[in-house]
């Protein structure tokens, strides 16, 4: 279960990031670069939060024992009393720019890790930390690299590695489980990389539109991406988001044969794998529909804004954002495959002796 909520978290985040527009046809003679104007404030701004109160019909943002009057920036925002929000603190008046959502979300992270560690008490342990640890490495090493000039998919295959060795062996244990699954996560983790660049690369996209490539060029200088790369990104993320789907195929295949050998201790190597290759094929039946409806719910606003302007099937297939949608599937699905027989291989080999 864990594992899923990961790999529905990773597809999400990289369908969500593929937004695509076709207002630029040709590429523009010049790349201009954008620099932000930095002045000194005599008062600086402070991002606070804190609770509204009211008296006497009038709002008041509360923070520190101190009130501030209220300005409201964001007019999604429906103020009441008693509601907490993020406020920016500028010219002695509170800028209402946003709810505080840290209580609920500490909530859902509270409920979500009783509810693991409710049904498997040692393993769900570990495997929160698993996860806690790949959420570090994504936001507070993966993408701060990428900023300051990584290769994007050279770094998205390393940390998709290290991610799978931590969170494969806290889940799995001592023993063979462990290792038959890291082998073939690695090699699905390669194989989904591989296939992916190669369908980029015939179905002729960069998986971003024309105005993305127009941002990163504007931000090139402080991304240190050149503006040729920018397909690199992409890719990375169709890495990123295959690699939850594959470890998921390998730790159910290696934990499954596992249990195999543990009850028949007798059954031969051969059979073993044949017996793992036969688990593989319905993990792929079920887990490619899960890779599609992950990816499918994550662009479903893409999905929908673009139906209007869809004036035949032809159109649809030739359109690049369904392109790069089909290549992240496609890719992710083609690295689950393959991830199967090197995991059944690998488990067969570790756990018998013939």
């Amino acid at each position: 279960m864990l594992f899923k909520i990961r790999n529905i978290l990773f597809c999400v985040l990289v369908a969500a990031s593929s937004a695509f527009a076709d207002s630029w046809s040709e590429k523009p003679d010049i790349d201009f670069y954008a620099h932000p104007l930095v002045e000194d404030a005599e008062d600086p701004q402070e991002y606070r939060s804190g609770r509204i109160t009211m008296e006497n019909g009038v709002f008041a943002f509360a923070v520190s024992g101190k009130k501030y009057p209220v300005d409201i920036y964001n007019y999604r925002v429906k103020l009441s009393g008693g509601e907490r929000v993020l406020c920016v603190i500028e010219d002695g008046r509170a800028g209402v720019l946003d709810y505080d959502r840290r209580g609920p979300i500490a909530l859902l992270i509270f409920l979500f890790a009783t509810g693991v560690i409710a049904l498997k008490a040692a393993s769900g342990a570990r495997a929160l930390a698993a996860l806690s640890f790949a959420m570090f490495l994504v936001f507070g090493i993966y993408v701060p690299a990428i900023l300051k000039g990584a290769p994007p998919v050279a770094s998205a295959i390393l940390l998709c590695s290290v991610i799978a060795l931590v969170t494969l062996y806290a889940v799995g244990g001592r023993g063979a489980k462990a290792p038959a699954a890291f082998a073939g996560a690695l090699f699905g983790i390669l194989s989904a990389a591989l296939v992916a660049y190669v369908f980029l690369a015939v179905l002729k996209t960069r998986g971003f539109s024309d105005e993305q490539i127009q941002l990163l060029n504007y931000l090139a200088r402080a991304l240190k991406i050149p503006p040729s790369d920018a397909g690199s990104v992409f890719l990375a993320g169709i890495v990123i988001a295959a690699s939850g789907v594959i470890m998921d195929v390998a730790i159910t295949i290696s934990s499954s044969l596992s249990s195999i050998q543990s009850v028949n201790s007798a059954i031969t190597r051969k059979n073993l794998f044949r017996r793992g290759m036969n688990i593989g094929g319905d993990v792929i039946a079920s887990m490619s529909g899960s890779l599609l409806f992950a990816y499918a719910g994550g662009a479903l606003f893409l999905i929908v804004s673009r139906s209007f302007f869809t004036y035949s099937a032809s159109f649809l297939l030739n359109a690049e954002w369904f392109a790069a949608l089909i290549a992240g599937i496609f890719a992710g699905t083609c690295g689950m495959i393959l991830t199967v027989p090197v995991t059944a291989f690998a488990a067969a080999f570790l756990l018998t002796k013939q």
